[in-house]
């Protein structure tokens, strides 16, 4: 399913950002060799180019880490970014999602606006207390080489898709309509117990769905 949103997702999106970007700086704090977990990290803005950065780092832990969770290599991506190239993230979602990576954000750090797309895909999703996690509508704020019809009806498609993709990924329909309530120049930050209200913090259900089913097979074993 995401495969094929995916290449939605990139045909609606030329010459639409979410916001202003510069480099997100993708970099690996920890390779997993020692048995913890293996770390990338995602910080500051997020611009075109991050996607195979970080294609490129997921695959290089997911070969050293050592330690595996629920039959998958243990990777977490921390992250502290106030937003930015929305292709970008959700494509990084995506990875995410599919190698079944753990997302982070520590105390005191942020994960704001196209962020949030990164941090929700993790198969379990920790924001902490005191991280700063927020939303607002996607703003189209550039367009090349079109009429005004063209990027409105890519925008619309935007936002259908990123509907489409919070309810994938578990998170409540609530999350997206306070998304769309809050204007493109505001933000809507969210407290602890919103963001465990809303499924912004969590297991995704792929995740717990694996868990059981693994559950299910060790318990056979043993009978």
């Amino acid at each position: 399913m995401f495969r094929r949103l995916g290449s939605a997702l990139l045909g609606l999106m030329t010459g639409l950002l979410i916001s202003s970007a510069a480099s997100a700086g993708v970099s690996i704090l920890n390779d997993g060799v020692d048995g913890t977990s293996a770390k990338i990290r995602i910080q500051s803005a997020i611009e075109r180019g991050d996607l195979a950065a970080f294609e490129q780092a997921i695959d290089l832990v997911s070969r050293t880490a050592k330690t595996r969770i629920n039959g998958v290599p243990f990777i977490t991506v921390e992250l502290d970014s106030p937003g930015g190239d929305v292709v970008e993230a959700v494509g990084i979602g995506r990875v995410i999602y599919q190698h079944s990576a753990m997302t982070l954000v520590r105390p005191g750090q942020e994960c704001v606006s196209a962020c949030v797309f990164i941090l929700i895909a993790g198969a379990v999703h920790t924001p902490t207390d005191s991280a700063s996690i927020g939303l607002h509508r996607p703003l189209l704020v550039s367009w090349r080489n079109m009429d005004y019809a063209m990027p409105r009806a890519k925008y619309d498609g935007l936002l259908r898709y990123l509907r489409q993709y919070f309810l994938e990924l578990g998170v409540s329909e609530a999350a997206y309509d306070t998304m769309m309530r809050t204007d493109s120049y505001g933000m809507r930050y969210f407290s602890p117990g919103e963001l465990d209200q809303l499924r912004l913090r969590g297991e995704s259900p792929e995740w717990k769905a694996r868990y059981a089913a693994q559950r299910v097979a060790a318990n056979r074993t043993i009978a």
